[in-house]
């Protein structure tokens, strides 16, 4: 799911904000020549820097995408299952050190003894791949309890807190431990500790019935030159992993209460954000990311992709800036060409 080149198109937004003309010239001029679906929001200090949408939601129908547009999120949702844990973890319900077992008596996988929820959430479980069968998991609409038992129970390939090995089989069982402790759904527990206090109208789970205004996810072929819509596939099966919707005015309002105290303690805070093995942290990446010997600035960073939909979510620890980028179509938005003409037409300046 790691887009990495993303995060690069999205850093050098930092050297551009305030040039907002050339923002918007650089942004709207690639994005129109190369079909990008999506949208995307720069915020900076309590203002909206950039923001806009284009393309189709749907496409068949002609229907735009707007600012509201919900858009599958991917492993963005992680971030949402990695606060509630810390939440919990600021109410004293659980303790970071703590084994699945403690929670999950029933869970029958190898670490059930040995994999604390530190090494869930920093990708340090050990625990076989969850796609280790390729997209099986995908081709039928399962529940989370099926899916914990048959995909996230297996053996052990890694020592726990020993080797970074990212898996979505980590947080579909954090999810699971959410669920055993509030004795809620996820989506309750969710609903409750976040989308309600921060007035998050387009964001939830997606649970195989119609979500109003959800964009249709497309592919473009480029062996025969056509959009296709994505592959037949149950997202829904990604669960806590990645099975969210949202919209970039929430992300925005989500990223905009966790780095001012609002869904956690400052203690909380430096906790999810500490990276462990490679740059990873409590389900997204942390560090700085340099860009020549004097601008290294500390980003985190959460991407997310899968079929026919792509996501980034980043904002900038030493100052108030966040950037969002959602869409739902892949192929014709080549993102290493995207970089090159922000750089181009910061070089003609």
């Amino acid at each position: 799911m790691k887009k990495i080149i993303l995060l690069c198109f999205s850093l050098n937004f930092v050297i551009l904000f305030g040039q907002s003309q050339d923002l918007e010239n650089v942004i709207t001029k690639y994005a129109i020549n190369n079909q990008f679906n999506g949208s995307i929001l720069v915020h900076k200090n309590d203002s909206i820097v950039y923001s806009r949408s284009f393309g189709y939601s749907n496409r068949e129908f002609k229907i735009t995408n707007q600012d509201s547009t919900r858009y599958k999120i991917a492993s963005v949702s992680k971030l949402f299952t990695s606060v509630i844990i810390m939440q919990l973890y600021e109410k004293d319900k659980l303790q970071l050190s703590d084994y699945i077992s403690k929670y999950l008596p029933y869970y029958k996988g190898e670490g059930a003894n040995k994999v604390t929820i530190q090494n869930l959430l920093n990708a340090t479980s050990g625990i076989e791949d969850f796609e280790k069968d390729g997209d099986k998991v995908y081709e039928e609409l399962f529940s989370s309890d099926y899916i914990l038992e048959n995909y996230c129970s297996g053996k052990l390939i890694n020592k726990p807190g020993k080797v970074f090995n990212y898996n979505n089989a980590d947080f579909v069982i954090l999810g699971k431990i959410i669920e055993a402790i509030t004795g809620q759904s996820f989506a309750q527990v969710l609903n409750k500790q976040i989308l309600q206090p921060l007035g998050l109208k387009n964001t939830g789970m997606l649970n195989y019935v119609v979500v109003e205004g959800l964009a249709d996810s497309y592919m473009y072929n480029d062996s025969i030159g056509i959009i296709e819509r994505d592959v037949p596939y149950y997202p829904e099966n990604y669960f806590t992993s990645g099975g969210m919707y949202s919209s970039t005015y929430d992300l925005m309002k989500l990223s905009n209460a966790l780095f001012t105290s609002t869904l956690l303690s400052q203690e909380a805070l430096e906790i999810l954000l500490k990276p462990e093995l490679e740059n990873y942290a409590s389900g997204l990446w942390v560090f700085n990311f340099w860009i020549n010997d004097d601008i290294q600035p500390k980003v985190a960073f959460r991407p997310g992709n899968i079929w026919g939909t792509d996501a980034v979510f980043i904002r900038f620890l030493d100052n108030d800036l966040s950037i969002i980028v959602l869409s739902n179509m892949e192929g014709t938005f080549n993102m290493r060409d995207f970089q090159y003409n922000l750089v181009k037409a910061l070089s003609e300046k």
